[in-house]
């Protein structure tokens, strides 16, 4: 069990590379439970051997004969979270139904939560204004990649804290977060006129006049708000990970001393080795330091690096590489007065990545690209294992 919270992350630092081995040999329902979700549980807190915490191929009387739901977690003698899984194998989304016995077990339990798991990806689910479980999941984690930006939900829900009303607290903050995070994708992408207008005509409050508003103004102001929303993006992500890591550190002060732990934030304080260069390098496992000359080579070498090893060919890769809000890192065309802060990855090939980035950002993109790299043996690029970036800690060189 997790002496604490910052211990409780480094099991699931651990976890995630055991995850990412194990997941495509759980071709059933009973060995994804085996193998991923009962260790999973564990790390949470909860004791899947003790029936007053955990229970198996729970029981109700609900009217419908034989049905069973496959977890129930346990708080006060009455079930807190149901838990219904799925095979490693079986894809799902976000945008899947609520399974009908999850409804009817949570209506007829009165229970917390549920949670629709295939071992890997875990969505959870909650009733805000009725009976009724909503129909789309508050929040949505994949056990491959554990994010400190998802720490104050899977603390609060575990079984090292006892107060259920903070986790429902929790829950309903990251409902709203994830419906400003729908909002937000959907204004970066297609931003309406309405929207613009109201933004043109809101900055004349600080006194930013951009003249009439008319229809070319507007469809002019939509691109301009893309371009900024971007860069804007591209520094955020990385601020607000490494303010997560560092309350964790502060809070929890694990005891990791000696041991390097693998983590989806990106710092400058990667896996300390011996003799590390004084600029950019890169090197593979069990391979020499290759000096690159600036920030910008050094991230195009390592793009043409993981295409090469990508088992779905080099352009397979360079096409499913996407960011976390789904738009590709390498795209076929540079957009109009960005050639500036394009490079081509390969010349001839016709791959261009944005480079304009500080140095902790391109950190940031490069263990992004890792995580999406599929290996010949089904797994990902690991981060510091697979491969190690050294850059220097500030600057777009």
């Amino acid at each position: 069990m997790a002496k604490n919270r910052g211990d409780m992350w480094a099991r699931m630092q651990t976890f995630a590379s055991t995850a990412r081995s194990l997941a495509p040999k759980c071709t059933n329902e009973e060995q994804t439970k085996v193998s991923l979700i009962n260790p999973y549980l564990e790390i949470l807190g909860y004791d899947v051997r003790d029936p007053d915490i955990c229970r198996f191929e729970f029981t109700a009387d609900i009217g419908k004969s034989g049905e069973k739901v496959d977890y129930a977690i346990m708080r006060d003698g009455k079930p807190a979270i149901f838990i219904e899984a799925k095979a490693a194998t079986r894809q799902f989304s976000n945008h899947d139904p609520v399974p009908g016995q999850l409804q009817r077990y949570f209506i007829s339990e009165e229970a917390e939560f549920a949670v629709l798991t295939n071992g890997i990806v875990w969505n959870w689910y909650m009733s805000y204004s009725g009976p009724k479980l909503e129909e789309t999941p508050f929040k949505t984690h994949d056990v491959r990649h554990p994010e400190l930006t998802d720490m104050d939900w899977l603390w609060s829900v575990s079984g090292y804290v006892s107060d259920s009303q903070r986790a429902i607290k929790q829950a309903e903050a990251e409902r709203m977060r994830s419906a400003f995070q729908e909002w937000i994708r959907e204004v970066r992408h297609s931003p309406s006129d309405g929207f613009i207008r109201f933004l043109l005509n809101d900055l004349k409050k600080d006194g930013l006049n951009f003249g009439l508003v008319t229809k070319a103004r507007v469809e002019e102001s939509k691109e301009h708000f893309r371009n900024t929303f971007e860069n804007y993006i591209d520094g955020e992500t990385n601020r607000v990970l490494d303010a997560a890591r560092e309350q964790i550190d502060e809070e929890d002060k694990p005891n990791t001393a000696g041991e390097w732990q693998e983590s989806s934030t990106v710092t400058q304080e990667d896996r300390p080795t011996p003799n590390k260069p004084d600029g950019p390098a890169w090197r593979i496992r069990g391979g020499d330091w290759r000096v690159e000359k600036n920030g910008r080579v050094l991230l195009l070498a390592v793009a043409r690096w993981l295409a090469s090893v990508d088992r779905r060919g080099v352009d397979g890769f360079y096409r499913s590489i996407v960011s976390y809000w789904g738009d590709r890192f390498f795209i076929e065309a540079v957009p109009e007065g960005k050639e500036g802060v394009y490079r081509e990855v390969e010349p001839g090939r016709g791959y261009w990545a944005f480079v304009n980035l500080q140095n902790s950002n391109k950190l940031l993109r490069l263990k992004r690209w890792c995580d999406q790299t599929q290996k010949q043996d089904g797994g990902t690029v690991l981060w510091g294992e697979d491969i190690e970036v050294w850059l220097p800690e500030r600057g777009k060189n």
